[in-house]
């Protein structure tokens, strides 16, 4: 079997690993010790090619920053950099879930180890989720989207991502308030994949919009090709009809080929993703081919915040480049944990776990992604999220929203053309707000 999980198999892994962890004694057994300097892991792909996304760089300058203010309670701050391997078409959810926990395991396996953040999918966060958690050490995840990874409410594991189903409606409101109504989609067969076109299209439909078409994006089943060569050639609809086109592939890979392949045949439409499509990786590999490729980030990529100019000039003086929206996510997580141990007076996870949660009353982290706070299930929440555009050089900040309102921003103007009234009600109150 192929890695193609689906929600329900993502769902079933996260409970065999809760499972797993809370037997396996054996599995979570201590070697390390707590002496010496505290310990960051960051787990992520990229760093030593040049597939990187530039989320290492943003979490070396916060340490970095950190350790020129004092450390972490007067104590220097260490970095561990471990590298997630690349789904493969070979992999099956089996083996990625058994090879999370084994890397979640050599993790905690050191009790210098105070949190981990990253892990570069929604479904290696989840499996490692519990591990984390049962071993007292805080997990902030930086690319997961999955509305599972909170769903179990684990005290010391926190999302700071919107999750799918907020990030695509904030696409589907900018996109109508923008005129564009009539959209196909284009989604992996991964449970991100299904989540992410199931919520644009219940989202689009809400505020009036239509889905003309909807396809799954299979690079081994189902050439790029094809898949753009109907939209070139089909009797459903002309392409000068087609407004957008949503893609919810798996990997920076399979995006950026759709992308610039369906540049290359003169497919223009706007092309719409969440915060996966804004990784440096996909602009790099795609080059020009990203005008008119819009997605959704935390990140405000021209802030005018003091804190978010300062971590841009910072990051290209280090760096040479300008950051990625990935790039200030694992920055920011860094930072994190810094400002909850500075709050809690102790380096406890389950500590800084509520010092994090309390945040959101009174004493919020500003970092480069604004400011910082989560809901009681580990969201994060009352934030600001922003629609990014590629001008065919880079993305740009057209639009921002308040989370999880989705009430357009006063203070960002929404530079991408005429606005209609949107006609999507407030979100309903949940457990999970």
């Amino acid at each position: 079997m192929r890695f193609r999980p689906s929600r329900r198999q993502v769902l079933a892994a996260s409970a065999a690993t809760a499972t797993a962890v809370a037997a396996g004694g054996a599995l979570l057994a201590k070697r390390g010790t707590a002496d010496g300097n505290p310990v960051i892991v960051a787990v992520g792909r990229g760093r030593l090619n040049t597939l990187s996304d530039l989320y290492f760089e943003g979490i070396t300058l916060a340490a970095e920053t950190v350790n020129a203010a004092g450390g972490l309670l007067g104590r220097p701050v260490e970095l561990r950099f471990i590298e997630e391997p690349r789904f493969t078409n070979e992999a099956t959810l089996a083996r990625v879930v058994s090879d999370t926990l084994a890397t979640a395991a050599r993790i905690v396996d050191d009790d210098r180890v105070v949190a981990v953040v990253g892990h570069p999918s929604s479904t290696t966060a989840i499996a490692a989720s519990g591990v984390y958690n049962r071993a007292n050490k805080l997990f902030l995840a930086t690319h997961a989207s999955s509305l599972l990874l909170t769903a179990a409410q684990l005290p010391r594991v926190f999302a700071m991502l919107p999750n799918d189903r907020d990030a695509t409606r904030l696409l589907a409101r900018h996109a109508v308030r923008h005129g564009m109504r009539r959209f196909v989609i284009f989604s992996g067969e991964t449970s991100y994949g299904q989540e992410t076109a199931g919520f644009f299209a219940q989202a689009i439909a809400m505020e009036g919009g239509e889905i003309l078409h909807q396809r799954m994006l299979d690079i081994e089943k189902r050439s790029v090709d094809s898949l753009l060569l109907f939209l070139l050639d089909n009797p459903l609809f002309a392409l000068d009809t087609l407004d957008g086109i949503l893609l919810a592939a798996g990997g920076a890979v399979e995006n950026a080929a759709f992308i610039l392949r369906a540049r290359q045949l003169g497919i223009t439409t706007p092309i719409f993703g969440t915060d996966a499509i804004t990784s440096s990786t996909i602009s790099v590999q795609a080059g020009a081919a990203m005008k008119d490729v819009f997605g959704v980030s935390p990140f405000d990529v021209k802030g005018s915040a003091p804190e978010t100019q300062a971590f841009a000039r910072a990051f290209r003086a280090r760096f040479d480049t300008a950051p990625s929206p990935t790039a200030a996510l694992g920055h920011d997580a860094v930072l994190l944990v810094a400002h909850a141990a500075a709050s809690a007076k102790t380096l406890d996870a389950g500590k800084l776990a509520d010092a994090i949660r309390v945040m959101r009353y009174g004493n919020p982290l500003h970092g480069a992604t604004g400011s910082l706070v989560f809901n009681a299930s580990g969201q994060a929440t009352d934030n600001s999220l922003f629609v990014l555009r590629h001008d065919g050089t880079a993305f740009q900040t057209v639009a921002g929203y308040s989370h999880p309102s989705m009430t357009p921003l006063e203070s960002v103007p929404d530079t991408d053309g005429p606005t209609t009234p949107s006609t999507l009600p407030p979100p309903t109150p949940t457990l999970n707000r």
